[in-house]
């Protein structure tokens, strides 16, 4: 990762790297396991999207769940809800995991490298699409980046 090269640049220099992996289980390899442990000193923010733990290996698993700070989580599976349920800090039940709603979720933050209590959340459903919206990006992109032929 072009972020890891970081390693030969002082501290104080390092801002902040975002990087955000959807649908996880298919990069979630032993060698994710040093870039979640490493992550932290060199600035690289990590945001992982997944369906269900047992889709990863035990040791990224663990490296997960080791070096995570902030974890949110919608409606699981029963045996998600139980390893889930621990991550909270036993507050929620794996049956209120399991019995989300749509949009409900529990959320843990990590502010400061303190890990805070955990507590429910609500998601903000997506704004319907609509042909006038399209048509009013289109027209904007091309106004911004197009050229004429």
């Amino acid at each position: 990762l072009a972020a890891m090269a970081r390693v030969h640049q002082p501290e104080h220099q390092r801002r902040d790297f975002y990087l955000y992996v959807d649908e996880f289980q298919n990069f979630a390899t032993d060698s994710f396991v040093k870039v979640l442990s490493e992550a932290r000193k060199y600035r690289l923010n990590v945001t992982l999207a997944n369906q269900y733990v047992a889709q990863m290996p035990e040791a990224v698993q663990k490296a997960i769940f080791g070096n995570c700070g902030t974890l949110a989580s919608f409606v699981v599976g029963a045996e998600d809800a139980g390893v889930l349920a621990n991550e909270f800090g036993q507050m929620y039940s794996p049956e209120k995991l399991t019995g989300l709603t749509r949009y409900q979720m529990l959320k843990r933050l990590a502010i400061d490298n303190m890990i805070h209590q955990a507590f429910p959340a609500q998601a903000i459903p997506l704004a319907c699409p609509t042909r006038r919206r399209k048509a009013k990006v289109v027209r904007s992109s091309k106004e911004r980046f197009a050229r004429p032929r």
